[in-house]
């Protein structure tokens, strides 16, 4: 869950770098009459996947949870053998 969390976050800082490189790629554009600026395109796929690859990944571990939890429950409302036929308790009681 944690590494999840993790890559969402790296993805979302990514992203958000990549928004400020191309507002500064703008800015110095419009005010320096060019200059040489690198395509952010790349970059946001890449945070893009890295955030979706890290919400697949908490997905998969909620549901593993979940199901874990399921099948734990399911255990425990088992009931034991609490009822033996007679001569099941007389086989029993000539061991004992």
């Amino acid at each position: 869950m944690i590494l999840g969390l993790a890559a969402v976050a790296t993805g979302l800082w990514v992203v958000s770098a990549v928004h400020v490189l191309n507002s500064a790629c703008t800015i110095s554009a419009d005010t320096a009459g060019g200059g040489t600026c690198v395509s952010g395109i790349p970059y946001y796929i890449f945070g893009v996947a890295i955030t979706a690859i890290g919400v697949m990944s908490m997905m998969l571990t909620l549901f593993a949870m979940l199901r874990s939890r399921h099948r734990e429950s399911a255990l425990v409302d088992q009931s034991p053998i609490t009822v033996l036929r007679h001569h099941e308790s007389e086989t029993l009681r000539d061991v004992a």
